[in-house]
């Protein structure tokens, strides 16, 4: 493996790790990155082409980082039965 794809490889896993395909800004702010940003990007010729050779090259971490998080699934709520309504007698007459 050359030293370009073992340095994507680990960013990929890095990706698939965070659960999401960071742009170069967003890489940048993070404390735990494995690489510089600017490095990866002077190997790889731009930040989309490096985006490009993990989903070429490393498709699983690439759909895990791509895959959206499950949605939890709704609980069962149970139905009630509508109330019957109560019809009003004429309250206000008296006697009739």
């Amino acid at each position: 493996m050359t030293r370009t794809k073992k340095i994507v490889k680990s960013v990929a896993e890095y990706f698939a790790k965070k659960g999401e395909i960071m742009n170069m800004k967003t890489y940048i702010a993070q404390d735990d990155a494995p690489h510089r940003a600017r490095a990866i990007r002077k190997l790889t010729g731009s930040w989309a082409r490096m985006i490009q050779i993990i989903k070429v090259n490393f498709p699983e971490e690439y759909e895990k980082a791509t895959k959206p998080a499950p949605a939890p699934k709704p609980s069962a709520k149970p139905k009630f039965k509508a109330k019957p309504k109560i019809k009003a007698n004429s309250a206000g007459k008296k006697g009739k």
